[in-house]
């Protein structure tokens, strides 16, 4: 009762940061670190990656393995059209001329200040009236930096990459989502105006999103335990910490490009602001969040095992069955001249699964938790 109270009072994302505080999260270590890790798809060795879509409950149906020299699957299990690319369902508006965009720009623009202005600033500048009473710092719109893109680290995003936000929200904030509050065409005509709030987007040319899988990969024990070293050798830990909960020994002194203090993710409350379902976080990893400390892991994770020639900086990350686990995972992998010397789309297909074992280990810490779990099959919690 007490949330729908706050909900028709439009103050239902407060409600939930405020649980999001409060709330004892437990984490489980999935598999441990003592269970033996399958190697690399396109290492030496055979690995069994089956392609499969982890949506409804009941639905996930096989598909053939992934071969080891890193091609695509022959036969993939496809995901639903909402799971893998949630802009399908809102289409791009025809083109507009000059006239008709300047009228989507005004209608867009009425709607900002009534709707959005509050917390954004009329200047889209984040100092709107609410603004300092948010723990999560609105999104300055002059600045042109968005967290959440298709495109690569530091470029524009795409309408649709703002639509997507507009529609979907940032959960765990008190940004919502507006499908269903507001028009397609409202939500469209939103779009055009935010990109008036900053001389970027009149200055910089659109660049092409990043390409993104069609399809979700089965996520078991042995894709958690690769994640898991992945998390470990990429330094995720040092911000989002062992167990995910966001306190690495460098949460503390994480700013973002405003100088404001940047907070390490804690994976374990089962919200993802860009998205929880397996694609958006996939995309996080792929593009990186602008303006953040959070880094793009596109071509940085084409590293081989040459790239990582003193492992002991990890072993605060694991225990000592952990750091045996992490040395034969390293020693399996080719080196980075070999690496870059395949073919670009098996190259392309060691980084892919890279990022999906991680996406994996990353949703096993907010499925050991009561909290995580509930809030993780609830994408629009902030509605």
């Amino acid at each position: 009762m007490l949330v729908g109270l706050l909900e028709r009072s439009g103050v239902a994302g407060c409600a939930m940061s405020i649980v999001l505080l409060t709330a004892a999260v437990a984490v489980a270590q999935v598999g441990g670190d003592e269970a033996p890790v399958a190697p690399l798809e396109g290492a030496s060795g055979e690995t069994a990656v089956p392609a499969v879509e982890v949506g409804v409950e009941g639905d996930a149906v096989d598909a053939p393995v992934a071969p080891t020299d890193g091609t695509a699957p022959t036969d993939v299990a496809r995901a639903p059209d909402d799971a893998v690319a949630p802009e399908a369902a809102a289409p791009l508006p025809p083109h507009l001329d000059a006239a008709r965009l300047a009228i989507a720009e005004q209608r867009g623009r009425s709607i900002y200040r009534s709707r959005c202005a509050t917390c954004h600033g009329l200047a889209g500048d984040s100092r709107g009236p609410a603004a300092r009473f948010l723990e999560v710092v609105p999104r300055d719109f002059t600045s042109g930096a968005y967290k959440w893109r298709t495109t690569t680290s530091g470029e524009l995003p795409t309408d649709a990459d703002l639509m997507r936000t507009v529609r979907r929200g940032a959960p765990g904030t008190v940004m919502p989502s507006w499908e269903g509050r507001l028009s397609l065409r409202d939500m469209w005509a939103v779009v055009q105006y935010l990109k008036t709030l900053s001389a970027r987007f009149r200055e910089e040319p659109t660049v092409a999103p990043l390409p993104m899988p069609t399809s979700v990969p089965t996520f078991d024990d042995a894709s958690r335990r690769r994640g898991r070293l992945v998390y470990v050798l990429l330094q995720c830990w040092t911000c989002h910490g062992t167990g995910g909960r966001g306190d690495g020994p460098a949460a503390s002194t994480l700013r973002d490009d405003s100088g404001l203090r940047a907070i390490a993710y804690d994976f374990t409350s089962g919200q993802m602001r860009g998205g929880t379902r397996p694609i958006d976080i996939y995309r996080t990893f792929a593009t990186g969040v602008n303006g953040t400390p959070m880094p793009s892991y596109d071509e940085a994770l084409l590293v081989g095992r040459d790239g990582y020639p003193d492992l002991s900086r990890y072993r605060q990350a694991l225990s000592p069955a952990g750091m045996r686990n992490l040395t034969a995972f390293v020693a399996q992998m080719p080196t980075t001249e070999a690496l870059w010397a395949m073919p670009e789309e098996r190259r392309a297909a060691w980084g892919t699964q890279m990022r999906w074992d991680l996406v994996a280990y990353v949703l096993s810490l907010s499925e050991g938790s009561a909290l995580g779990r509930y809030l993780s099959a609830a994408p629009y919690v902030t509605r």
